[in-house]
């Protein structure tokens, strides 16, 4: 997954495994943390303080102010209210906003457990929430301050993979639609809803939802359509694809 950091114009991105990477255009190379000048320890807030003398004093020190002297490793990547976000296993990490996309604090993270202790299969936005979500677990993020706070909003239900949500327009506005076991579900105002109810009424024996983590969707928007390649019922890999109609509400 990439995201575009607004400050500088370079693509941010990851490959699945290992640091994150940026591209200016011209050259690949790994992405660095800013941490060893002023205006980075002001804006996290770890710079010393400077008494009536004008000699720095203690800080006092905040841990979770310290500073990473390189950013969090991260399978998927996004962007939320001026932050650059990142996710891998149980844990989401975000830089410093305000133009501190490069700056990265100890403490600007949050770990996820659903009842399984299954890993997270992705992040997405929708409005002004961040969408955390595991094969069965959903959260939502709100920015408040200079930090992210989050609740679980779904325990039961979540989405098998990153590569297979996307952000559509319905009759009551944007949600997140993604296949799960059960069938093809939206997610909105914190509530999934059945869009369709189980795979063998469009598709004869199925699928094989053992494999949905390989699931793809690309929204394609001048039909109104979600395209998904999916693995049917005996299929190791996606060998279906479903075509979506969201204006129609047909498959």
């Amino acid at each position: 997954t990439s995201v575009t950091d607004l400050n500088s114009g370079r693509v941010f991105l990851c490959n699945g495994s290992g640091g994150m990477l940026e591209f200016d255009g011209k050259w690949l190379r790994q992405l660095e943390a800013e941490y060893d000048s002023l205006s980075a320890d002001i804006l996290a807030g770890s710079a010393l303080p400077v008494g009536p003398d004008g000699f720095a004093q203690d800080p006092g020190g905040l841990p979770q102010n310290i500073l990473r002297t390189a950013p969090p490793k991260a399978r998927f990547i996004t962007s939320f209210a001026g932050r650059v976000v990142a996710a891998e296993d149980h844990r989401v990490s975000w830089s410093m906003p305000l133009g501190g996309n490069k700056i990265w604090r100890w403490g600007d993270a949050s770990d996820f457990q659903d009842d399984t202790q299954l890993k997270l299969t992705g992040i997405a936005t929708l409005y002004d929430r961040l969408i955390v979500f595991s094969p069965k677990a959903v959260f939502e993020g709100i920015a408040e301050g200079d930090s992210i706070t989050f609740r679980a909003t779904v325990t039961s239900i979540g989405f098998p993979s990153n590569q297979a949500v996307v952000k559509v327009p319905l009759k009551n506005g944007h949600a997140l639609v993604s296949p799960t076991v059960g069938g093809l579900v939206g997610y909105s105002n914190g509530a999934m809803f059945d869009i369709l109810d189980h795979w063998e009424r469009i598709l004869k024996g199925g699928l094989n939802t053992a494999r949905l983590d390989r699931a793809v969707a690309v929204h394609w928007e001048d039909k109104n359509a979600v395209l998904f390649a999916l693995p049917s019922a005996k299929a190791t890999s996606n060998d279906t694809i479903v075509y979506w109609d969201y204006a129609r509400e047909q498959f």
